[in-house]
């Protein structure tokens, strides 16, 4: 977080989703699934930003979801 703070970064995790689309990680037995990942941008090009959801149908042999992410250029 030091780390971010240092860069002006912010977490672009604040649309209005279904919780399934905002959960990104799925427990070892998999019974809970959670938020604890979050996407940080440079505060400036924030706004580029249209949307970002977790996609859940993705294979990553991993307990973590691939988070998408959608850009609009300027």
């Amino acid at each position: 977080m030091d780390f971010a703070a240092a860069k002006n970064m912010v977490s672009s995790t604040w649309y209005p989703h279904k919780e399934i689309h905002k959960q990104t990680w799925k427990s070892p037995g998999g019974k809970t699934n959670n938020h604890i990942d979050n996407t940080l941008i440079d505060e400036r090009s924030a706004s580029s930003i249209l949307d970002v959801k977790s996609c859940r149908v993705a294979n990553s042999n991993s307990k973590h979801f691939l988070v998408k992410g959608n850009l609009g250029v300027k």
